[in-house]
């Protein structure tokens, strides 16, 4: 399970109730906070404009700071939602802002595709 604390990600192990990982790369409160469908990344979208994409995998290492993958500053205004298509490798991520926008991204690459 995942949750947004302010500007912090903390991912729990729900059977056992531990503490799995803490990420923290936004400046502003976390808004939207979403898993791909096969499960490898986690995206965290912010108030600060910003778009993280984070490797679930490397947030189980035991680790003090764990970076994400890619981080995407397109959006001029806070991001209201992120949503991670089907499709594998070929994966799209999209995502909305209150700047009244909708990105397209490879979701594994961080190429954009549509603004």
């Amino acid at each position: 399970a995942m949750v947004s604390t302010q500007s912090t990600g903390k991912f729990w192990h729900l059977p056992s109730g531990q503490l799995v990982s803490t990420v923290s790369s936004h400046y502003q409160h976390i808004t939207s906070l979403v898993w791909s469908f096969d499960g490898r990344l986690v995206v965290s979208g912010g108030q600060d404009n910003i778009v993280n994409v984070w490797e679930f995998y490397k947030m189980l290492k035991d680790q003090p700071s764990v970076s994400p993958l890619y981080t995407l500053t397109n959006h001029s205004m806070a991001v209201s939602d992120v949503h991670c298509g089907f499709g594998g490798f070929k994966s799209r991520l999209f995502t909305s802002s209150l700047d009244n926008t909708c990105r397209i991204y490879e979701l594994y690459s961080g190429k954009i595709m549509l603004s």
